[in-house]
């Protein structure tokens, strides 16, 4: 069978297609998505952020350093406030 495109469709003109996909309202393509949700900001404090000025002149200092390296010297720095 071939589809004359002139002619229509192979469903017919007699609204088929409309009754394949159904009688929605809004959005009816397949491809339609829900919009992204907004991200959540942060859940607990920041626990650097006594400590920011410290790590930035730190990393001034030796900027080769990896931020592992920073964090194991500021815990021994610092026992117990940041594990």
């Amino acid at each position: 069978m071939t589809v004359d495109p002139v002619a229509g469709d192979e469903l017919g003109e007699d609204g088929a297609v409309d009754a394949a996909w159904g009688a929605q309202e809004g959005e009816i393509r397949p491809t339609a998505r829900a919009k992204p949700k907004q991200k959540r900001g942060r859940r607990r404090p920041d626990p650097l952020v006594k400590v920011t000025g410290q790590l930035r002149a730190w990393f001034d200092e030796e900027p080769w350093r990896t931020s592992r390296e920073l964090l194991v010297r500021l815990q021994a720095e610092q026992p117990g406030q940041l594990s």
